[in-house]
């Protein structure tokens, strides 16, 4: 990504955004998250923001708080706020993206770091979504709840008490199965119990080169 040109991205987005048409799907979520600076990010964003014209309507969401840069490294609290100071201010102003995301597994921010930066998010009027229970049970679900998050993603190692307190938000379910089924994680989320309680529950395709890109 911090290497290609713009009309590279579009183009190549273009691709898989006409197979995504052909097999029937006319609104997406497409996340950022892989240029992990600011003027990469927002190159992202501005791409995405071009490609949403057309047959296919597309949310643009940052997710920016994907992982911690390589020159950031040992600083998390230092990059998030980073983010919060140039970043966010501008996604509301130039109404760039539709959500603001971070993830709150194990290779993504802790808690502590990551409310204070959900709470900016939500300052400056943006949806927020949280990655959670991925790689491992952690106390994100909660914290989705907490700061009214539109969904929380993930989720295989979500049970107990975080599954009710799920089914009572009005934060949604997104699960991420086709992520197991290509190798990335070897424990599925526990659709049924999250439906049988009562909670709103989505299907994402986690499209991502990394973990499920076909």
């Amino acid at each position: 990504v911090r290497n290609t040109r713009p009309p590279r991205l579009e183009s190549q987005a273009r691709k898989q955004i006409e197979a995504c048409l052909r097999h029937g799907t006319t609104t997406l979520e497409a996340q950022t998250g892989f240029g992990l600076s600011t003027s990469m990010e927002m190159k992202m964003l501005r791409v995405l923001n071009a490609l949403n014209h057309g047959c296919i309507s597309i949310a643009p969401s940052f997710f920016g708080a994907r992982m911690l840069p390589p020159d950031f490294s040992g600083r998390p609290q230092e990059y998030l706020s980073t983010i919060c100071s140039e970043i966010v201010p501008k996604l509301r102003e130039r109404r760039f993206a539709s959500f603001v995301g971070i993830n709150c597994n194990p290779s993504g921010f802790s808690i502590e770091h990551a409310r204070p930066f959900l709470e900016c998010a939500r300052r400056h009027g943006m949806s927020v979504k949280v990655h959670a229970d991925q790689d491992a049970r952690t106390d994100a679900v909660l914290l989705a709840v907490d700061v009214g998050a539109a969904s929380v993603d993930g989720l295989n190692h979500i049970h107990g008490s975080d599954i009710d307190e799920l089914a009572r938000s009005g934060t949604i379910a997104t699960l991420l199965p086709a992520a197991v089924h290509q190798g990335a994680y070897s424990r599925f989320p526990p659709a049924r119990e999250l439906l049988d309680a009562g909670a709103a529950v989505a299907l994402g395709s986690a499209f991502d080169p990394a973990i499920s890109s076909t």
